[in-house]
């Protein structure tokens, strides 16, 4: 019967790490992020052939401004998204993560920012065009 806890945990420790905050909490920072910005996705650069996850970064530019003074619709933009490749072993956190693939495909984004390329809380969203 030494087994069984033994398989579980060695269960437990090859799945993918997930989020480790609430739903709220992401809601949270999407309302109050002071810079919500819709971007039209002109390149992304992020990870070497060896990596399966970490930071990429999305550029383009601003198709429209929902909240905030920074930005303007034509300027550019830039931010910082964590991407993984499929079947990566992301490290346990709040961190949520897009598809590598999915990022580097997309052709528009929205981002809620606390400042400048800082995403809140990893909030990115990948749109359809």
């Amino acid at each position: 019967m030494r087994a069984a806890p033994v398989f579980v945990l060695a269960a437990c420790l090859a799945t993918p790490a997930v989020a480790a905050l609430a739903p709220e909490w992401y809601e949270k920072a999407r309302r109050d992020a002071p810079h919500v910005v819709v971007l039209e996705v002109e390149r992304v650069n992020g990870l070497g052939p060896t990596q399966d996850h970490g930071t990429c970064t999305v550029i383009g530019k601003v198709r429209a401004v929902e909240r905030g003074g920074h930005y303007r619709v034509g300027g550019p933009v830039e931010v910082a998204v964590p991407c993984a490749k499929p079947r990566a072993q992301v490290p346990a956190g709040p961190a949520q993560w897009q598809g590598y693939a999915a990022l580097k495909d997309s052709r528009a984004g929205r981002a809620w920012m606390t400042r400048p390329g800082e995403l809140a809380l990893f909030q990115y969203q990948i749109l359809a065009p």
